[in-house]
């Protein structure tokens, strides 16, 4: 029912009647207070939504026993998984099961999630060819109400590329290293 509407009806029952009318009015400011809050938070969800939605890293929340309600729709390019179709599922699933944690398996790190907040800590994850994998720098963060964990939020970065530059330097630094002892038997 329009408000205008609801102030005709008003009127008919009792058209002489100043409380009545007063009592509109006040109805009316609330109403047009709560129509500008709404448009506000709108245009705030739309804002930083898209921020999110255009970031370069994995942007997701999931529950604390680690399925997935949302992920940002960079996660398509990064390992080939759509976000649509990740909704609803674990974390643990598409992380690569052939890598070994220090904390147990993939389900135990994400278990572990939701006991500690993550900074900077490495998750492996399996690209959709399942070859490929992906190196993430992972961030998360604890969402509490009333002293209950109702969700985790999870940010990560791809550094695959800097993984691989790190081995080979590493690589190069033992050659160095072997062509120095070399060096230093033979003189």
């Amino acid at each position: 029912m329009k408000l205008d509407d609801l102030r005709e009806r008003m009127l008919k029952y009792e058209p002489e009647n100043e409380e009545a009318a007063m009592l509109y009015e006040e109805l009316e400011a609330s109403y047009q207070q709560l129509l500008a809050m709404s448009e506000q938070l709108t245009h705030t969800e739309n804002k930083y939504g898209l921020l999110i939605q255009n970031m370069r890293d994995i942007v997701w929340i999931m529950d604390p026993s680690g399925k997935i309600h949302f992920i940002n729709s960079i996660v398509s390019e990064l390992l080939g998984y759509s976000a649509e179709e990740m909704l609803g599922h674990y974390l643990y699933e598409y992380m690569c099961p052939l890598h070994e944690y220090k904390t147990g398996f993939c389900k135990d790190v994400v278990g572990l999630m939701a006991i500690k907040e993550f900074e900077r800590q490495e998750m492996w994850m399996l690209h959709r060819d399942g070859n490929t994998r992906k190196v993430l720098e992972v961030n998360s963060k604890h969402y509490f109400v009333e002293d209950t964990l109702v969700e985790i939020q999870g940010v990560g970065r791809d550094i695959t590329e800097r993984i691989q530059i790190e081995r080979r330097i590493n690589k190069k630094n033992k050659h160095m290293r072997f062509i120095h002892d070399i060096s230093a038997t033979i003189n």
